[in-house]
């Protein structure tokens, strides 16, 4: 494995830089604002519209601005947040929700029904580009005004499972009629923060609170500060010197210090990150089943666990359900197999071994030492794996999808979403290129089941597939870890990394 190197030493040094370096917040700002600081932002292509967010910078952003009807909490469960309550028909194929009527857009004009329908029938019109197919078994006309305040979707077959899908991460509730332009550079939804003028690639973003936010005495900060530090001794060093209040995403490799700043407090989210390296299955040498179970077959997974992310999350097995979930096709971690992958790969035609490049960027905390250690463990098996750095701020949009071999990262959801959002055949993510009509049968027919444990075999059975034979190395889930300066209260990170709760945040 690679040497390890003192982080107590980088500390300093990056501690040194933040203290004779001109600090990046304006003085009036920083007397009143919590300062937040993200591992990345989205560069030219940053967004405010909830719709076609990509990086956690631009989640972040729409966290503040905006709502949906249906908040997916730490426990992956849906709870009523834009819309009070919501029933279903015995068939579970009509589903009636019962809006809020005291909820308020950021220019005074109020939230109705048909700011609901403009949300979701966007979202689900393929000429948008908004990438929400996970949401396919809706159609646009599906959905439907009943009175100001009531809004109906109707599916052609039974959803039963309808509320925690609707929670999709990009079906935040934007202003009827307000066109995508607008909607990239000015906040229309009823969040606890606002802004004006966003101009993307800013390293530095501002939310200033929300006079008529309808749930009172909320926000608790007058404002919020969002600033991209890509380092992650840079971003540690920011907070212990009181440069930001709080780390959203703090690096592994940075907690022990962290852990003993008495002016310094850890929390986690209840849930992990997936952590993933996806290959394209219909691209050789992928595209041979044998070489993508070689490639998973030579991971140590207890060792990445303890020495990448300190013990701070869960084993995977190459899919997003965790094996100590219910719906978890097996509740042990797959074992390390350095003998087997030889064979595999001998059977493959590759009786010498491989040589594969890998892309890769620190988009989470841990991504690139994960690539690292995966370098090492590969070596192994005669796998030769080239590692080849690229630009966080530009990684999504010039390397992931793009590329055959790279490293990703997947929030926490409920199965439904999990399975669904990058491994379905018509996934706009589909990042491994997995098209699997059994899968995707089997999808479906969970989403229909009305028996729980029938509905669990489905779940089973297709992560069985998708791990056995898809294209993802997912060795472990991340717990995330925040860093809040002594002085301040009301966050931690979700369990899903795409969502974030700013309205308890405040410091003294």
């Amino acid at each position: 494995m690679l040497a390890m190197i003192n982080p107590r030493l980088l500390l300093g040094a990056a501690l040194m830089v933040v203290a004779t370096a001109a600090s990046p917040f304006p003085a009036a700002a920083a007397d009143k604002c919590v300062r937040i600081a993200v591992p990345e932002k989205g560069g030219e292509n940053e967004s405010i519209d909830p719709s076609v967010a990509v990086t956690q910078g631009d989640f972040l952003n729409v966290n503040a601005l905006y709502q949906p009807i249906v908040w997916i909490d730490d426990d992956l469960a849906a709870q009523p947040m834009l819309a009070e309550s919501w029933e279903s028909n015995d068939a579970a194929t009509e589903w009636t929700f019962h809006l809020r009527k005291d909820v308020k857009f950021h220019d005074g004009s109020p939230m109705s029904a048909d700011d609901v329908v403009f949300t979701y029938q966007r979202i689900l019109n393929p000429e948008t580009g908004v990438a929400a197919k996970e949401l396919a078994f809706i159609k646009p006309e599906g959905v439907a005004k009943v009175d100001d305040h009531t809004v109906r979707f109707t599916t052609a077959d039974p959803i039963v499972e309808f509320p925690l899908l609707i929670g999709n991460k990009f079906a935040y509730v934007s202003k009827a009629g307000v066109p995508p332009a607008e909607l990239a550079k000015r906040s229309y939804g009823t969040g606890p923060f606002m802004v004006e003028n966003f101009k993307p690639g800013q390293p530095r973003t501002v939310f200033q609170r929300n006079s008529g936010y309808w749930e009172q005495g909320l926000p608790k900060a007058p404002c919020i500060e969002i600033v991209a530090i890509s380092e992650p001794l840079a971003r540690a060093a920011a907070v212990m010197g009181g440069e930001v209040d709080v780390v959203a995403t703090a690096d592994p490799k940075t907690f022990t210090v962290l852990q003993k700043d008495a002016k310094i407090k850890l929390t986690q989210s209840k849930r992990g990150t997936l952590m993933a390296m996806p290959m394209f299955i219909d691209v050789a040498p992928f595209d041979d089943v044998r070489v993508r179970q070689a490639l998973k077959a030579v991971v140590d997974r207890e060792a990445i666990l303890k020495n990448i992310l300190l013990g701070y999350g869960q084993l995977a097995n190459d899919n997003p359900i965790p094996p100590g979930s219910p719906d978890a096709y097996r509740d042990d971690a797959k074992p390390r197999d350095v003998e087997g992958a030889k064979k595999l790969l001998a059977d493959a035609g590759h009786p010498n071994g491989l040589e594969i490049d890998m892309y890769a960027a620190s988009i989470l905390p841990g991504s690139v030492d994960m690539a690292q250690a995966y370098q090492q463990m590969a070596k192994d098996a005669g796998i030769t794996v080239n590692i080849i750095s690229s630009p966080a701020e530009t990684y999504w949009d010039d390397v992931w999808l793009k590329q055959p071999f790279v490293v990703s990262f997947w929030g926490a959801r409920p199965t439904s979403s999990a399975l669904s959002i990058a491994y379905r055949a018509g996934a706009t993510y589909n990042e491994t290129h997995w098209r699997r009509p059994e899968y995707d049968a089997l999808l479906d027919k969970a989403n229909s089941t009305l028996d729980p444990e029938k509905r669990r075999e489905y779940y089973r059975e297709a992560q069985k597939l998708l791990s056995e034979e898809g294209g993802v190395i997912a060795p472990v889930f991340q717990n995330l870890v925040a860093a809040l300066r002594g002085n301040c209260d009301g966050y931690h990170p979700h369990s899903d990394i795409n969502r974030a709760e700013f309205r308890y945040l405040h410091c003294e």
